[in-house]
């Protein structure tokens, strides 16, 4: 649960000075309940004598750790107001869709159209970094559309994972989605904040093996499985599939999914990566519907898991 941050390159600015208005009904209106988290509500509202839809993310003031800074993130950020009890954080709310949503629906989905996304990405994860935060859980869920009229508005959401970091400070807790978890995770040991800003490259890696083949780099039948994957496999793109996709991708790919974290580009570097900057000459030829079956597929696939995940934490808390 969290706001979102513009993928276009943002402003410097990081937390913006808090509104004093004590009763957010003053501005907004709620329409619906979007989402829920421990510590977290979000709600779609309209402003109050006008029509402006928004996102607002109601903050529990008993439970203030490091990301309430999270939310902050961006030039997505309208206004923000407090209360006794609560913080509450307007954004621009996404009515665009899902990444996939959109690529699965599209008539033609190309390289260049994927550099174009990833790099979009790239702009949002610099930013944070460049602020000290992670994401840690960075996967084509969550990137949405602001609206249904542009690729070009792509956005990060969910910033309930997020922490902000110090360089050489230790952290031991695992968050994250399987398939896209780095290998230094799985290992079990002591992680400093240069290694978590590391974990979210290798989730762009990731990101952009699926989007260009339809499917992980890594695959199992279980958790168990997928995490040995990730830890022992090489990354093999599909033969038919790579036959078609540029030795520039393929480079920047495996750069992003290095075992070592230390050798793994940041997101600045890998924005001057030729594949993203512009400076290779990358190919507009469709990648056919054999990726776009796969992706549609694979879509299915982790919002099926998601809601056995739902369904396994519903029971445990009945029973329990």
């Amino acid at each position: 649960m969290g706001s979102c941050l513009a993928t276009q390159k943002p402003t410097s600015r990081l937390v913006p000075k808090r509104n004093n208005i004590t009763d957010i009904a003053l501005q907004y209106k709620t329409i619906k309940i979007l989402g829920e988290g421990a510590s977290c509500e979000v709600k779609e509202c309209q402003t109050v004598g006008g029509d402006t839809l928004t996102a607002v993310f109601q903050k529990n003031k008993e439970k203030p750790n490091s990301d309430i800074k999270c939310l902050f993130v961006g030039n997505s950020f309208i206004d923000c107001y407090m209360d006794s009890n609560h913080f509450y954080i307007a954004t621009v709310l996404c009515t665009g869709g899902e990444l996939f949503d959109r690529i699965v629906k599209s008539k033609k989905f190309t390289e260049r159209i994927a550099s174009g996304l990833i790099k979009q990405m790239l702009f949002a994860i610099e930013y944070c970094h460049m602020s000290d935060i992670v994401h840690r859980d960075l996967k084509p869920e969550n990137f949405v559309f602001e609206n249904g009229n542009t690729d070009n508005g792509l956005k990060l959401i969910d910033f309930g994972c997020a922490q902000q970091v110090v360089a050489n400070k230790t952290y031991n807790n695992i968050v994250g989605t399987p398939y896209y978890l780095a290998p230094e995770y799985l290992k079990k040991q002591p992680r400093n904040g240069n290694m978590l800003k590391a974990s979210d490259m290798w989730a762009i890696g990731v990101i952009s093996f699926i989007l260009v083949t339809g499917r992980p780099p890594f695959n199992g039948k279980n958790n168990n499985h997928i995490f040995t994957n990730i830890a022992k496999q090489s990354v093999k793109f599909p033969p038919r599939i790579a036959e078609h996709l540029s030795n520039e991708l393929k480079n920047f790919i495996l750069s992003l999914l290095s075992k070592n974290p230390k050798k793994r580009p940041t997101a600045e570097q890998a924005l001057n990566h030729p594949w993203v900057s512009g400076q290779a000459d990358i190919p507009d030829i469709e990648l056919g519907k054999q990726v776009v079956g796969f992706l549609s597929q694979f879509k299915n696939e982790s919002k099926l898991k998601k809601a056995l995940a739902e369904l396994r934490k519903y029971f445990y808390y009945y029973l329990e």
